[in-house]
């Protein structure tokens, strides 16, 4: 997952009180960064900015491109929010945001189903075999993506 998300982090997937790794959330993310990876590069994005008195038109054009793009994010991810693409303060959308979000979405909608995930429990002292496996899958998932990250 490093190699494929520089911004993945082992804190995301372990809680080190509990000792419990989310496992099911390591799978998911590693899957929709693979199936990301395999989706055709992606211009580099460009900083959004406020419109001008000069820039009228071109700003039209991005509010109607982003609210149309965010349309169609949100069919793909009805868990997508408008405030992480769109500042009302200057009225500007974050289209290269919206474009690359919509390329994951599209990537992730054409992979194979994955089983809803379960949540991760802390261990009980009903539970320390299945704990122990569960930790031993979430080190080994953890080991693969730092190897794919040393490839």
């Amino acid at each position: 997952l490093l190699a494929l998300d520089d911004a993945a982090s082992k804190d995301d997937y372990f809680d080190p009180a509990s000792g419990a790794w989310d496992v099911d959330g390591l799978k998911d993310d590693l899957r929709l960064a693979k199936a990301a990876a395999a989706a055709p590069p992606v211009q580099p994005a460009q900083p959004v900015q406020a419109a001008t008195p000069a820039q009228p038109a071109a700003a039209a054009r991005q509010v109607g491109e982003g609210e149309s793009l965010f349309a169609e994010l949100l069919a793909l991810d009805d868990a997508a929010s408008k405030d992480d693409y769109f500042d009302p303060a200057s009225g500007a959308w974050d289209v290269d945001g919206l474009k690359d979000d919509l390329r994951l979405a599209k990537a992730a909608a054409a992979a194979p189903p994955v089983q809803p995930a379960q949540p991760v429990q802390a261990a009980t002292p009903a539970q320390p075999a299945a704990a122990a496996r569960q930790v031993g899958e979430g080190e080994s998932l953890f080991a693969e993506l730092l190897a794919l990250d040393d490839a």
